[in-house]
């Protein structure tokens, strides 16, 4: 069970890091699925889905060359004595939904 503290910091980064990527990534779509930030809050996986998926590994290099801008956004909007270090990382969980998802609905039909 994860303490209400690190609920909330997930919650308010994900809302900046969406309000942020919304302005600066026109190229795909790009869902934010979850935010795991660690228990001591030094740093912030945030995972994504990336829509058509052949622009992946474009998209997640340019957004790797604006961390820092956003590191910078999200310190700015956010008070904390600890700013979390973020990272992205593409989310293989939505990817595993929707491969059952196709194959139940193979079935059913």
């Amino acid at each position: 069970m994860k303490p209400r503290r690190l609920e909330k910091v997930n919650s308010l980064l994900r809302q900046l890091t969406a309000a942020y990527l919304a302005k600066k990534i026109n190229s795909c779509l790009l869902t934010i699925t979850r935010v795991e930030t660690s228990n001591d809050l030094k740093s912030a996986k945030i995972f994504i889905s990336i829509f058509p998926e052949d622009k992946e590994k474009e998209t997640l290099k340019n957004l790797e060359e604006k961390t820092d801008e956003l590191q910078r956004y999200v310190g700015s909007q956010i008070k904390m004595k600890f700013l979390p270090r973020l990272e992205f990382e593409i989310d293989k969980s939505e990817k595993s939904r929707q491969k059952i998802e196709e194959i139940l609905g193979a079935v059913v039909k």
